[in-house]
């Protein structure tokens, strides 16, 4: 299964992190909460409760997966990811960086960001066949729209539907 263009299309135009630190474009605050600073972004995006987060999310994702359909997502999950990363580093890695390098952000941030993606895409694609899958990075999709950095998790206990997406 290829990656679903649409979301491909969306992600080569984000304006990527054209918005962190302004509290003027605030996002929703029932499913985000601002970081008060780039020090405790930085701290929380780097952070391992926030690696756990998004590993049990995906989780979540590719359990229902294989409990729905195992042959399909068996022989389509894999291709989907390794397709997704490649589109992620020919056609918007170089601009992750670019906007890193023009807020004096670390740029190793740019590796981490571009892996946040691919499981933003795999939730795109095989949403489009799995109408209940879990939607567990449309979130992280959201603020990335936005010009936000995702960072962390507020009341993080392995329990999406509690606490918010923190972002910076």
């Amino acid at each position: 299964m290829k990656p679903s263009s649409i979301i491909l299309e969306h992600l080569k135009h984000v304006s990527w992190l054209s918005t962190c630190g302004q509290s003027h474009a605030k996002l929703d605050e029932t499913r985000f909460q601002s970081a008060l600073s780039q020090n405790e972004a930085l701290v929380s995006f780097n952070s391992d409760s926030w690696v756990d987060a998004k590993t049990n999310a995906f989780g979540d994702i590719t359990e229902y997966l294989a409990a729905k359909d195992y042959d399909f997502y068996s022989s389509n999950l894999n291709k989907c990811s390794i397709d997704a990363m490649n589109f992620v580093r020919i056609n918007v890695q170089f601009n992750i960086k670019h906007q890193l390098e023009m807020r004096a952000l670390p740029l190793e941030l740019s590796d981490v960001i571009a892996r946040d993606l691919v499981p933003i895409i795999v939730e795109f694609t095989f949403g489009q066949k799995f109408p209940h899958l879990p939607i567990r990075f449309r979130l992280l999709f959201d603020a990335y729209l936005a010009g936000r950095l995702p960072c962390g998790w507020s009341n993080y206990s392995s329990d999406w539907s509690t606490g918010r997406l923190l972002y910076w």
